[in-house]
């Protein structure tokens, strides 16, 4: 098969001390921040190094090349869910002020960005890597408090979401017309939101690498052929707990020996929650889309 107010700044950090590595995943890996004035989050992508690093080597090192591919394409892609950010003063129950992201922040638009893939077809095993940005912005109608800012208050609120995505899988069944097998991976989340009304800014930024289990399988028949491919991870720690989701599915057609078109389907699905600094914070945000577009196999 085919292969901005400016009265002050609170940073609120994630810190897990002493836990297993995997479980520092929302914590090291993970910082939101509700502040007055805009500024850059400090985030530690070179977490996700060591794991792509690890898992290539692995698969370089017990298989021999058969064949690569690359496609370039294009996706229209939808937010939804919410968000509910606390005060920087007091506690208040997250489940009461959950900020809707299409009504109460705006964000309700299908958005158009260029999507990437790349895969590596090795004897017993398949590297693939993926990416793509989503740039939105909207205006809004708080209908609950958003950090500082208060309910009834309207907004204009601007979304960069950054997804970044490789894997390794290696075959458990394979019989020509159908593939099935597991693997290992990572998927990294770079997420910047501001949230800005006449009066009051508020800034959250998201940057979370993401250890996860991938499961993929395929079928083939002559020139077509189709693909899913899941990963996933649930944490629990002390201070935080949540959950990853990413889905894809592609469907190939050979057009020439080396040509083929390509559509598909994305699901990324983000829901975690943690006692940040003493401010909480809770997101419940899925991003979905469709692809199209065109790859060379080499």
């Amino acid at each position: 098969m085919g292969s901005s107010g400016c009265m002050g700044r609170t940073k609120h950090p994630l810190d897990l001390k002493g836990q297993p590595a995997w479980r520092h995943v929302f914590q090291t890996g993970l910082e939101a921040r509700s502040q007055m004035k805009s500024n850059e989050a400090i985030m530690a992508p070179k977490l996700l190094r060591p794991t792509l690093l690890t898992l290539a080597l692995l698969a370089l090192s017990a298989c021999s090349g058969l064949g690569a591919s690359i496609q370039g394409g294009y996706g229209i892609f939808q937010m939804d869910g919410d968000i509910a950010l606390g005060p920087s003063v007091g506690n208040v129950a997250l489940d009461t002020i959950k900020t809707d992201i299409q009504k109460g922040l705006g964000l309700d638009e299908e958005v158009g960005t260029p999507y990437a893939r790349a895969d590596l077809e090795l004897a017993v095993a398949r590297i693939s890597a993926s990416g793509f940005t989503h740039n939105q912005e909207g205006e809004g109608r708080l209908t609950v408090d958003f950090g500082d800012i208060t309910l009834g208050t309207d907004v204009n609120t601007e979304i960069t979401m950054n997804a970044a995505k490789a894997s390794v899988i290696f075959d458990m069944i394979n019989i020509g017309v159908l593939r099935i097998g597991p693997g290992l991976g990572a998927s990294y989340f770079d997420i910047d939101m501001n949230v800005r009304s006449l009066v009051r800014n508020e800034d959250v930024e998201i940057q979370a690498p993401v250890p996860m289990i991938f499961l993929q399988a395929e079928v083939g028949i002559g020139g077509f052929s189709a693909l899913v491919e899941a990963g996933g991870i649930y944490y629990e720690a002390p201070e935080a707990e949540g959950i990853f989701f990413d889905i894809e599915a592609m469907a190939r057609l050979n057009l020439h020996e080396n040509i083929h078109l390509f559509g598909g389907a994305r699901w990324l699905q983000i829901d975690g929650k943690g006692d940040v600094d003493g401010h909480d914070f809770e997101i419940d945000l899925g991003l979905r889309g469709l692809m199209v577009g065109i790859g060379f196999d080499v």
